[in-house]
């Protein structure tokens, strides 16, 4: 982007309450979706957050049936489903994608005929898929700022055990650490993400933005912990990146977003290859 470009985004952000909510929202799911997709990719269920997407639609359409909080249904539903998962793939271990496959199915037939009996469904359908950002409430952002603050907290206070679970299960098990509970707590915060970030980037790109960046942190970092900063970074800068390209090229916020994602994925995967190859 050239200054010109950069001076016309900045104004248009002073100038517009819609913009800087939407700014603040994307920057905090941007920062929280990556680090727990980072334990979701170690844990190879890179895919969880589609099928929770779908069962945080269902919560959605519900909410406009009865005429409650989108946000607060879509939270409620994606909890919920994500206790149902982790019982069901617990039954049927190492079958996880079994698992994900009920969920993914299910869900989404619950979200259909949910959609076709509210009168609100087929307004806010296209929103919920792609995202709606420039729409944030500041209601939605209290929202969004509690559930990232939860998240960083209970990452912050489980990562050595949630890393464990998800790098070698069974070698946790065998010392002792309560994987099934860091497998349960790694599968609600999931939930939470996908619930919040549904109002970033939508159903259908919400499990990319957890993992993207995840992704490229994971095959370009040096060390885990090198890895958490480059997630975080990577998720940030593709929400800003995203926001100010849509604002200036009046693009769909959710779709750039994701590709800001997935450029700087690949930039920063290709860098961490140079740096390894010259160590």
């Amino acid at each position: 982007m050239n200054a010109a470009v950069v001076g016309h985004f900045l104004s248009d952000l002073g100038n517009y309450d819609f913009l800087q909510r939407a700014f603040l929202a994307g920057s905090l799911v941007g920062v929280g979706a990556p680090l727990v997709g980072l334990y979701l990719v170690l844990r190879r269920l890179a895919l969880i957050g589609d099928g929770l997407g779908h069962t945080a639609l269902a919560g959605t359409a519900a909410a406009w049936l009865v005429g409650g909080q989108p946000l607060a249904g879509s939270v409620a539903a994606a909890l919920a489903g994500a206790a149902g998962v982790e019982a069901v793939s617990r039954r049927m271990r190492g079958h996880d994608d079994a698992a994900l496959a009920m969920l993914f199915y299910g869900a989404l037939a619950l979200a259909a005929i949910l959609i076709s009996l509210s009168p609100a469904g087929g307004q806010g359908l296209q929103a919920a898929l792609f995202g709606s950002i420039l729409t944030v409430s500041a209601s939605d952002l209290v929202w969004i700022a509690a559930v990232v603050a939860l998240t960083l907290v209970a990452l912050a206070a489980m990562g050595r055990g949630l890393f464990l679970a998800a790098w070698d299960e069974e070698a946790a098990r065998a010392e002792g650490w309560p994987v099934d509970r860091y497998r349960l707590a790694l599968v609600l915060l999931t939930a939470l993400t996908v619930a919040v970030g549904m109002r970033v980037v939508g159903v259908l790109l919400i499990a990319a933005l957890l993992t993207l960046p995840a992704i490229g942190a994971l095959l370009g970092a040096r060390s885990f912990r090198e890895a958490r900063w480059a997630a975080a970074t990577i998720g940030l800068l593709s929400v800003w990146l995203g926001i100010a390209a849509s604002d200036v090229l009046n693009l769909a916020p959710g779709g750039t977003i994701v590709l800001a994602a997935l450029l700087l994925t690949g930039l920063f995967t290709s860098v961490g290859r140079l740096r390894a190859g010259r160590a």
